[in-house]
């Protein structure tokens, strides 16, 4: 089964909102939802309450995006319009380059 509690974290983030904000949004207190999140099987209301309050479908909350797109995905969009947004990130190689100096263990080699 999909982490519930980290899924709505990432959430959040994404929608640079804390977890005490979303309860503000939901009408509960941040203690309430804790006990929400950390519960074994949520009620279906909590679960309508929660995507409600961040915008998605309840299907929202139990999707994750699999490390290999996280990792290589670099655009973020706007929980409001869906248009992406510029951010100032650059995307590193994992693998160094042929002769580059590079940090290998927490030692530059060459």
């Amino acid at each position: 089964m999909i982490d519930f509690r980290r899924r709505v974290k990432e959430l959040c983030a994404e929608r640079g909102i804390t977890q005490k904000e979303l309860a503000h949004k939901m009408g509960i207190t941040d203690i309430s939802l804790n006990k929400t999140l950390r519960g074994q099987y949520p009620q279906l209301q909590s679960l309508e309450n929660i995507a409600n309050a961040l915008g998605v479908e309840i299907s929202d909350l139990f999707v994750v995006t699999p490390p290999e797109q996280v990792a290589t995905s670099m655009v973020l969009s706007c929980p409001h319009c869906g248009k992406p947004l510029a951010i100032g990130l650059q995307a590193v190689s994992a693998e160094p380059d042929n002769g580059a100096d590079h940090v290998s263990d927490g030692m530059m080699t060459e």
